[in-house]
């Protein structure tokens, strides 16, 4: 029997009835970077659906035909540590709650993600080869008439929109027979912070020579490309409250290939403030005796 690299995962997906470790076959691309404390996308359920999940540990077993493997890695790099992930299990025991559910108490919010399932039809199939592979399949021709309208990935909840709530079935019909593909895109629920930036994009002295005859027709167009022009690089917001352009105007110079935009992530840290420091603290005598018999009792080594 061959033997290959397994993960125990705990799967979001997964009741307190049911909730425990689960085995996961580790593909070889994910070999280096599926370690503890990494989360995951697996397919969970006797329907597969992809589900959140975080690896507890790793090790090698053999390879069952059974065993599922890992969709995807959601991190670069583990985001809880050992010292979490035992913290996290004696949580479940505790508290009577999922393994998950506690590693969810661990981390910050802003690090889970949303799991959202689009559709779209198979890569290489023909329209005529979708319609023809659906005909037996009841409500295809309406949800590929959609599928082929809209175009790009789409929701359940699109779909309904335009064909109405009972969908469900005839997807999972025509995921079943390979007329369209599901994935799942996991986005974070707090996103990096960013803002729009606007640059030149040709050099300084080709800007205003290409806005100079516009000066006295577009006095703020002018401006705006001068400011550029001695900054390099300036954030659109800050761009328009120096020179009183509107975005009107930005696009209009982004048209005239003289600026672009990009955007750059914004720290969401505030700046430190400088303050003195207080007084010293002076306890009175009940406050001072209080504290010495609490402190005693921390000193002693056991619970009181």
């Amino acid at each position: 029997m061959e033997t290959v690299a397994i993960a125990k995962i705990s799967v979001s997906a997964a009741p307190y009835s049911i909730d425990k470790p689960y085995d996961y076959l580790i593909p070889e691309s994910m070999s280096r970077d599926a370690q503890p404390g990494v989360r995951v996308l697996v397919p969970f359920g006797r329907g597969n659906r992809r589900s959140e999940g975080i690896i507890l540990a790793r090790g090698t077993g053999e390879k069952v035909p059974a065993l599922k493997e890992i969709a995807r890695l959601l991190d670069r790099e583990p985001v809880l540590d050992e010292a979490g992930i035992a913290l996290s299990l004696w949580m479940r025991q505790r508290y009577f709650c999922t393994m998950y559910e506690a590693v969810k108490t661990v981390l910050p919010a802003g690090l889970w993600y949303r799991l959202q399932e689009t559709y779209c039809l198979t890569e290489g199939l023909s329209r005529e080869a979708a319609y023809a592979l659906g005909a037996e399949i009841p409500g295809a021709v309406a949800v590929l008439d959609a599928a082929l309208f809209l175009r790009k990935p789409f929701t359940e909840d699109a779909l309904r929109e335009r064909c109405g709530q009972e969908v469900s079935e005839t997807l999972k019909a025509l995921c079943a027979a390979g007329i369209l593909t599901r994935e799942t895109a996991a986005q974070r629920r707090v996103s990096d912070k960013t803002r729009r930036m606007a640059e030149l994009a040709v050099s300084a002295e080709e800007a205003l020579a290409l806005a100079e005859p516009k000066r006295r027709t577009a006095p703020v167009r002018y401006e705006a490309v001068c400011l550029l022009a001695s900054t390099g690089r300036a954030a659109v917001s800050d761009l328009c409250y120096f020179t009183g352009a509107t975005m009107q105007t930005l696009r209009g110079l982004e048209k005239a290939g003289i600026l672009t935009f990009s955007e750059e992530e914004q720290l969401r840290v505030p700046e430190p403030e400088t303050m003195e420091p207080g007084e010293p603290i002076v306890l009175n005598q009940e406050q001072r005796s209080a504290f010495e018999r609490i402190l005693a009792l921390t000193r002693a080594g056991r619970p009181e």
